[in-house]
């Protein structure tokens, strides 16, 4: 699978593999009872995502250039979709091998779901999250969090066209590195500009926890479906954003990414973010 990547404004392409899971089960015993896997197959605990918090308005739907991100304390990718398993409340508990599950110790819970038939986000909180380098146990107190966005990329982009993009949807930024607060908040501004060199993006989004930091976000998506602009040293674990244009209702269009940004503390927090621009 061949992702197109925008350093700036300068053109770098590179490849993105998607994430695999290998499954894992068995056929049950006619002698014996089938042995308890998680929290949720044990007799009255548990139960599907007890500590879901967030809306939709509608479940998201697949068009012809649907994409994902998924950022975590010590990874991201994004890429084209292929699988996905959406709860009826909106919580996604499968990105492309990217899955969120019950622990023996924890219930799954994914926090700030938001979406409609254009996207759909959210953070997984507590649980166990699996993805190609393994099993991460989310407790949901120390900041270990997985951000995950859904969406339909644009197929093609106007040739003109200024829009100011307010916040539609932002996760609750969580801590991957330093010594301030678990979890924060995060708002922002942005504007999107279409031409000839595709959609010129600029903004900042600002995150408060136990300090406060501000992320500037300043790049030019180009025109061709699937390309990720990236800024500052983001592919590094440092700061900076995964930056793409997504389709919106009529009309409107949607700026949409995840991001690490760097607190005046040195703390270092990531999240997920969608921008609509009308």
């Amino acid at each position: 699978m061949k992702l197109n990547v925008e350093k700036s404004a300068l053109a770098a392409v590179c490849t993105s593999v998607g994430l695999l899971l290998a499954g894992c089960g068995g056929n049950g015993s006619d002698l014996l009872p089938d042995v308890p896997t998680s929290i949720n197959d044990l007799p009255g605990i548990g139960g599907d995502d007890d500590n879901n918090t967030g809306e939709i308005s509608a479940k998201y739907e697949r068009a012809s250039w649907p994409r994902f991100h998924v950022v975590g304390t010590g990874s991201q990718t994004f890429g084209a979709l292929d699988t996905l398993d959406q709860l009826d409340d909106g919580a996604v508990v499968d990105i492309d091998g990217n899955v969120l599950t019950d622990s023996l110790t924890t219930t799954r819970s994914v926090r700030e779901i938001a979406g409609d038939k254009h996207f759909a986000m959210g953070r997984w909180h507590s649980g166990a999250a699996t993805n190609s380098s393994g099993i991460h146990q989310l407790d949901g107190k120390d900041g270990r969090a997985f951000h995950y966005l859904v969406f339909n990329v644009l197929p093609s982009m106007p040739a003109s066209g200024t829009f100011a993009c307010t916040p539609s949807a932002l996760t609750a930024p969580s801590r991957a590195s330093g010594a301030s607060a678990a979890y924060g908040s995060a708002t922002g501004n942005m504007t999107l500009s279409f031409g000839a060199d595709g959609a010129t993006v600029n903004g900042s989004i600002d995150v408060s926890a136990s300090s406060s930091g501000s992320l500037a976000i300043n790049t030019i998506v180009r025109d061709r479906p699937g390309t990720v602009a990236i800024t500052d040293n983001y592919l590094g674990s440092s700061y900076g954003a995964a930056v793409q244009i997504a389709e919106d209702s009529p009309g409107a269009y949607a700026i949409v990414g995840t991001y690490r940004a760097l607190l005046n503390d040195g703390s270092n927090y990531i999240g997920a973010f969608r921008f609509k621009c009308s």
